[in-house]
């Protein structure tokens, strides 16, 4: 199911991002384990940077949403205001994934119309459960919201680890596909065309019409609508990959389990060349007797060794049950001020 729908109808959608060199906007995913606070740390940038002027796209993915309970602001899948220079999403993933189905389930229809044996009415309740999808969908939201063109900031609090890391490395994965699909689609038209050339052009029958079967490159529907994907997946990986605009920010605890989901992430997305530049060990203990104040898990401490070229931020542990806007911009200032604007450094 490698197809994008392709039939967003977003007024917001800008054409002058279709060049990724184009693309001046600055994007952070917010990546960890359920619980280590990454919600809290993506609604906290967002006021910091909306209250220094910047306008900001802060982003839900993760089905079981808390963004809205955080900012205590009701939230929904249309951009709803929060504060000035930032509005707030909440992915509805269950209508995406609908939506993104029947659109592709129409293209299907438009460039396969000849293939009758197939029933794609039928097979849509089985693309539903289909494994992957969630993932295709998510990424197809990301390059929709990528495309407004009125942010200069997007912020995606993102799904679990796996499923977001899964996300992340579509592009990557998409494009060596789809590289072999062309070369594939190409071998076929121009065999096609080789026939064509000995006895004429071939035709089937379709709804009592002859219909004549495509075998140049420049006229064939399926070679162009894969020529598309890949120009988009190709935009998404090249804007994933350019450190001067995405960033990913691991959030962890001072734990065991954090650490090695968080090891993980690391290892994943320097796989497919996208930058992690800070690692915040958020809810940390500050103990005044210590040295530097604070007291790592023995896994903390082997990953800060082993990835010392990136940036460490200790958020101490806020004993407050509920943080308002001013607790939110406190902390999201002190990330700023920490390097959001600025690599390198290990800030304690």
């Amino acid at each position: 199911m490698m197809i994008f729908s392709g039939r967003w109808q977003d007024t917001s959608i800008s054409k002058k991002k279709d060049n990724s060199q184009d693309f001046k906007d600055k994007i952070y995913f917010i990546i960890g384990k359920g619980g280590t606070g990454k919600t809290t740390i993506a609604a906290s940038l967002g006021i910091s940077l909306a209250k220094r002027g910047k306008k900001v796209l802060l982003v839900s993915l993760d089905p079981a949403h808390n963004l809205g309970d955080v900012l205590e602001k009701k939230l929904s899948d249309k951009a709803e205001k929060i504060l000035e220079n930032l509005e707030g999403i909440e992915v509805d993933i269950d209508e995406a994934r609908d939506t993104y189905l029947k659109n592709t389930m129409n293209k299907m229809k438009d460039y396969y119309n000849y293939l009758q044996i197939f029933n794609l009415d039928n097979l849509l309740d089985i693309f539903t459960e289909a494994p992957g999808i969630e993932e295709y969908v998510i990424m197809e939201l990301i390059w929709k919201y990528l495309k407004m063109d009125k942010y200069d900031y997007f912020i995606f609090d993102t799904a679990p680890t796996g499923i977001t890391l899964k996300v992340l490395t579509l592009p990557y994965i998409n494009l060596q596909w789809i590289k072999k699909l062309i070369k594939l689609r190409e071998n076929i038209l121009d065999k096609r065309s080789s026939i064509e050339n000995i006895k004429g052009p071939s035709y089937i029958n379709l709804n009592n019409e002859k219909v004549k079967l495509s075998a140049e490159k420049d006229h064939d529907p399926v070679l162009k609508e894969l020529n598309r994907y890949y120009t988009r997946i190709k935009w998404i990986y090249d804007i994933f990959i350019n450190e001067n605009i995405t960033e990913a920010i691991i959030i962890s605890n001072n734990n065991r389990l954090s650490a090695l989901e968080s090891e993980r992430a690391l290892t994943k997305l320097k796989k497919i060349k996208m930058s992690v530049s800070k690692m915040i060990i958020n809810k940390i203990k500050y103990r005044e007797n210590e040295k530097y104040n604070y007291t790592y898990n023995n896994y903390i401490k082997k990953l800060r060794d082993d990835y010392n070229n990136i940036e460490w931020i200790n958020l101490p542990d806020i004993k407050v049950s509920q943080l308002k806007e001013e607790h939110l911009q406190i902390l999201g200032d002190r990330l700023i001020n920490k390097g959001l604007y600025n690599k390198g450094g290990n800030n304690e």
